[in-house]
């Protein structure tokens, strides 16, 4: 920011000085003689020019800073859309699991679907987080409500990646009644932190 100062008071003294040679030469044309400015005149101008500078340049941070900083409200309702997504992705997974559990396709076909919701999950989670990089919550909007909600979500995230992640893991997946017992214990957890969301937001999740 100093550089900036002295950059722009330097530019401006070098363009002050042009003017005033110009308007010397007009004057002694015209014999008449420039009146020089008093070096306080001179002072007080490149103050003031450097006080409208540090204001120019806090306007423009201050307004860079609000075009990235959202409400807890917003940013739980932007949430929405991953919400969705992860609801999605449960239901691939609960149907997938569903069909081997029950013996209706063989592990290869189990296998290969899950590398599906494995990218799936990956690719979503991925835009989040990039979304999380370019945008950050007011602290001073957090309320009970969206604090719960953004935490759940969060949670939900995990949950469903920590599922995914067991539903591929060989030691789990190759003894169906593990699998079985792992997937209804976290499907559980993963229920519970949606209703909290589904709460927060007022919304239905079908």
């Amino acid at each position: 920011m100093i550089e900036k100062i002295r950059h722009f008071l330097l530019v401006m003294t070098e363009k002050y000085e042009a003017y005033r040679d110009k308007q010397r030469e007009k004057a002694e044309k015209k014999g008449k003689k420039v009146r020089k400015l008093s070096p306080k005149i001179r002072k007080i101008l490149l103050i003031s020019m450097a006080c409208l500078l540090v204001f120019i340049i806090a306007a423009e941070s201050y307004w860079s800073w609000q075009s990235k900083h959202i409400d807890a409200d917003d940013w739980l309702v932007f949430e929405t859309n991953y919400i969705y997504n992860a609801r999605d992705l449960s239901e691939q997974l609960d149907f997938t699991v569903s069909l081997y559990l029950n013996n209706n396709i063989d592990e290869e076909a189990y296998l290969t679907q899950m590398e599906v919701i494995q990218k799936e999950y990956a690719l979503f989670i991925a835009d989040r987080e990039e979304t999380k990089e370019k945008v950050k919550i007011r602290p001073e909007t957090y309320s009970y409500e969206n604090k719960l909600g953004i935490e759940s979500c969060e949670r939900s995230y995990d949950l469903l990646g920590k599922l995914i992640n067991d539903c591929v893991n060989r030691q789990i997946y190759s003894d169906k009644e593990k699998l079985g017992y792992v997937y209804l214990a976290y499907g559980e957890e993963l229920a519970n932190e949606l209703a909290v969301v589904q709460a927060c937001l007022s919304i239905e999740l079908k």
